[in-house]
């Protein structure tokens, strides 16, 4: 089946999982990779920002252990794929879709998206899923897919990264137009009020950081304390090693200066004068041995 009922996706409610069968996307987007391309950093910007709109909005990835965009094979994004060749096949530039659900009080959204290449042309698209419970059943209904069409062959990463990005949009408008719509406003008045509040929002400036912006920093923050402990462990692990190295090298030493220690002999004394009743009489009367030798020579 296009859209597998797992644990994920029966996870409580206001829960998002999205989809893709390109797994460098899915790292980047993820944080398990960088981005070396720098004309795609806005489109992952908002892919970013998205998410972070969502978890401040009270919609949490499908687990608290699990990635928020989930790698898959293309087996299993049957759907997405089907959409996008259909794109390329119609030659249409834009389109969309969106049908009318009655969806409760609680459910989940599901996004599969998917990019292609052919030899003239390429394509994305995505379709956007709610999973809900009805009598204790599971079910999956599509609430809104659509795809774009390139008339020039792009690479199959960027139509893979625009599906990405379309999906997280019609994702936003779900969440936010069923927010506003559900205290009987309109879908034209709740598009006109998120409009002002976006306008609003950024004017000014946040006064708490963002929940993804923080957990980014304080993961960056983490590793690089994480890489510091790393090298100083390695620092004192080869310290260590020398000074073992060192020991070892000074117990021979040791052994061969307590030999060299025994065998030193008393030096013999290099005058005559110094016999026992020398000193005796020198102890007694310092001037002595002068007068002595001062007499003998005959001064």
């Amino acid at each position: 089946p296009w859209a597998p009922v797992t644990k994920e996706t029966q996870a409580p409610r206001n829960r998002f999982q999205f989809v893709v069968d390109c797994q460098p996307l899915q790292q980047i987007a993820c944080g398990y990779i960088a981005l070396n391309n720098d004309d795609l950093r806005p489109l992952f910007t908002r892919v970013l920002d998205g998410m972070a709109s969502l978890v401040q909005q009270g919609w949490l990835p499908a687990t608290l252990r699990s990635d928020p965009i989930l790698w898959t094979r293309r087996k299993n994004n049957t759907a997405a794929d089907g959409l996008c060749n259909l794109t390329m096949d119609l030659y249409k530039e834009q389109w969309r879709e969106k049908r009318d659900v009655n969806l409760p009080a609680s459910f989940n959204l599901l996004a599969y998206s998917d990019g292609g290449t052919r030899q003239t042309c390429s394509a994305s698209a995505w379709l956007v899923a709610a999973i809900f419970e009805t009598a204790g059943i599971t079910q999956i209904e599509p609430i809104v897919s659509g795809g774009s069409f390139f008339q020039e062959p792009i690479s199959s990463f960027l139509a893979e990264a625009i599906a990405l990005d379309n999906a997280m949009v019609e994702i936003i408008r779900i969440v936010n137009g069923d927010m506003i719509m559900d205290q009987g406003v309109d879908s034209a008045t709740a598009a006109r009020i998120m409009n002002k509040c976006k306008s609003s929002t950024t004017r000014n400036p946040e006064d708490e950081m963002p929940v993804m912006r923080l957990f980014q920093e304080f993961e960056g923050a983490m590793k690089s304390s994480c890489t510091l402990l790393d090298i100083t462990g390695e620092e004192l692990k080869n310290w260590v090693s020398e000074r073992k190295i060192d020991m070892q090298n000074m117990e021979p030493r040791q052994r061969k200066l307590e030999i060299l220690s025994r065998e030193i002999e008393k030096a013999e004394p290099m005058f005559g004068n110094d016999g026992p009743e020398f000193n005796a009489q020198a102890g007694g009367n310092p001037a002595l041995p002068d007068a002595t030798q001062s007499q003998a020579l005959g001064y």
